[in-house]
C-alpha cells in the first residue's frame, strides 16, 4: 500500500503573513506598509471556484490536467485568474507550469507562488539554496548557497509578534520526507523560493504571541513556494516590486 502524500493542494497562493513593514497587523490604520491597501483588497481571504479541467493524453506515457480558476474574496476588489498545468509521465515525474492574471488596480501583492500541505509526518526539510537560516531576496548575502537539512520545527521563526518567517532564497531543489525517506521533491526551473511550516499563513497572521507546541502534537506540514521573479516576499517596502 502506497503512502499518501498531499493532504491539500498545491493552489494558488497570494498571502503571506504580515511583517513588522508592512504595518501593524492588530492596528492596520497605523504605519506605512501596504498591510491596509492587501486587508481592503481582500488578499487574506481569497477563495477559488474552479471554472475548466481537462485531461489530455500527449503520448502513451504523458498525460496532462489542466485546471483554470478564478480566485477573489467574497468582499474586496481582489482577482486573480489562475491557470495550473501538470504534465504527469509515467516515470512519476510532474511538471507544474502557472500563469496568473492579476486584476486591475490592486496594490503590489504580498506574494505569488503555490501553497501545498502533507499529511503529519513529514518531518525533514532538505534544500540545496541558500541557509540555513532564514533569508530573502533583500537580505540574503549572509545566508551562503549549500546543502542543508533541518526538521520542520526547526523552521520556525519566533518573531514577538508573528510573522512571516523562514524562507529560503535561490532554491536548486529541495525535499520533504517522512523518516523512511518517503517523500515528495520539488526543483526549481531553474531557480524557486520556498518555506516549510507546520502552520498556514493565516495562522501567522491572527497569532498574538509566539507558537510553542509539544512533539506529540505537531500538525500537518505546509510548503510554500514562490516565484521569485513576480514577488519574492521581501521584508522591507521599498523593494516591494509593483507587478
Amino acid at each position: 500500500m502506497g503512502t499518501e502524500l498531499l493532504a491539500a493542494g498545491p493552489k494558488l497562493n497570494i498571502w503571506r503573513a504580515p511583517t513588522d513593514n508592512d504595518g501593524i497587523k492588530f492596528m492596520p490604520d497605523k504605519g506605512s506598509g501596504y498591510l491596509k491597501e492587501w486587508l481592503v483588497a481582500g488578499f487574506d481571504r481569497l477563495e477559488g471556484v474552479v471554472k475548466e479541467f481537462s485531461v489530455n493524453r500527449l503520448s502513451p506515457q504523458v498525460i496532462r490536467v489542466l485546471i483554470q480558476s478564478l480566485f477573489q474574496p467574497q468582499k474586496g476588489r481582489a482577482r486573480f485568474k489562475h491557470q495550473h498545468s501538470y504534465t504527469i509521465y509515467a516515470s512519476g515525474d510532474i511538471i507544474l507550469e502557472n500563469w496568473v492574471e492579476c486584476g486591475k488596480n490592486l496594490p503590489p501583492l504580498p506574494r505569488i507562488g503555490l501553497i501545498l500541505t502533507m499529511p503529519p509526518g513529514f518531518e525533514n526539510f532538505s534544500w540545496f539554496g541558500r541557509g540555513p537560516h532564514e533569508n530573502y531576496i533583500d537580505r540574503n548575502a549572509g545566508a551562503p548557497l549549500g546543502l542543508y537539512h533541518s526538521p520542520v520545527d526547526d523552521q520556525y521563526v519566533p518573531y514577538i509578534l508573528p510573522q512571516e518567517n523562514g524562507n529560503k532564497t535561490a532554491v536548486h531543489w529541495l525535499t520533504l520526507t517522512n523518516d523512511a525517506g518517503v517523500g515528495l521533491l520539488a526543483t526549481g526551473m531553474p531557480l524557486m523560493e520556498a518555506s516549510a511550516s507546520h502552520f498556514r499563513p493565516l495562522i501567522f497572521t491572527r497569532l498574538p504571541t509566539p507558537v510553542t507546541w509539544s512533539a506529540a502534537l505537531r500538525p500537518f506540514s505546509t510548503w510554500t513556494t514562490n516565484k521569485a521573479v513576480l514577488a519574492a516576499p521581501v521584508v522591507g517596502r521599498a523593494h516591494c516590486p509593483n507587478i
